[in-house]
């Protein structure tokens, strides 16, 4: 119990400890209020309010759930989900799922999941992703990655769309 209650603690403090920058907002002469942090930590899905509009530079944990519409460059780790916007680096949810707009490095979980751009590789039972990258699983879907090796995949640009053991596209 101990432990849990300093690990709450840090993931508290290192989120106050975020460092306010102002930024400009593309197309506009608005600045947007961005925090630039080392540690952040999240407890669920925008919990704290700060973690949507943290870009973390370095570790970001969640437990059990970390997420936002920032920039993670280094590590996400959560236990049942890691679903920042944009990683990176390394994205584990240990327990559940790892949710990426924009994935460059590697991520691994049950459910990986990369809605734009994949450009790294994807490592669990279920694999999503879009364009680019590695994905290895049992089930692999994706638009047009560049290999997949799996029980089944499921590439619409690849030799076939549908594939078993290996697909890559054309």
């Amino acid at each position: 119990m101990k432990q849990l209650l300093m690990a709450l603690i840090v993931m508290v403090s290192g989120s106050l400890m975020a460092e306010k920058v102002t930024a400009v907002s593309p197309g506009t002469s608005q600045p947007t209020p961005k925090y630039q942090a080392a540690f952040v930590g999240g407890f669920w899905f925008g919990a704290p309010e700060s973690i949507n509009e943290v870009d973390v530079t370095g570790v970001k944990l969640g437990l059990p759930i970390s997420s936002g519409h920032g920039v993670v460059n280094g590590f996400e780790w959560a236990l049942f989900c890691g679903a920042t916007d944009h990683i990176y680096g390394f994205q584990w949810g240990v327990a559940g799922a790892s949710v990426s707009k924009d994935m460059h490095g590697f991520q691994m979980s049950i459910v990986t999941s990369a809605q734009n751009d994949l450009k790294g590789m994807q490592m669990g039972i279920v694999n999503l992703g879009e364009r680019k990258g590695f994905q290895l699983g049992i089930v692999n879907y994706a638009d047009s990655v560049d290999c997949q090796i799996g029980l089944v995949n499921f590439n619409k640009n690849g030799w076939m769309p549908f594939m078993v053991g290996f697909n890559r596209s054309k």
